[in-house]
């Protein structure tokens, strides 16, 4: 084997750890970028479920007053809702 062959070689060698070495950094970027895009849909998605329960639940307070009904029911309803939302927050496979 000549001299020429052998650097030939460490470069080769060279480039291609340097190639991989890239190649893994911007991999691993792009799955950290899409598990936060992931968490940050999730806590949207709960937000919104949260802020519709919260809408739902004033709604109904407004139509309980205007019929002159009892916010103990009111109270009943709600607690059971909520009881239940969070019954199936907590059975969701992660």
């Amino acid at each position: 084997m000549c001299p020429m062959d052998i650097t030939n070689s460490i470069i080769t060698a060279s480039s291609t750890l340097l190639a991989v070495g890239i190649t893994l950094y911007f991999t691993n970027r792009r799955e950290k970028n899409n598990f936060l895009q992931d968490l940050k849909l999730k806590e949207y998605i709960e937000l919104e479920t949260f802020y519709v329960s919260l809408l739902s639940s004033i709604e109904m307070a407004i139509r309980y007053t205007e019929r002159g009904e009892n916010y103990k029911d009111l109270l009943v309803k709600t607690t059971r809702t909520c009881f239940r939302k969070n019954q199936l927050t907590l059975q969701k496979p992660t």
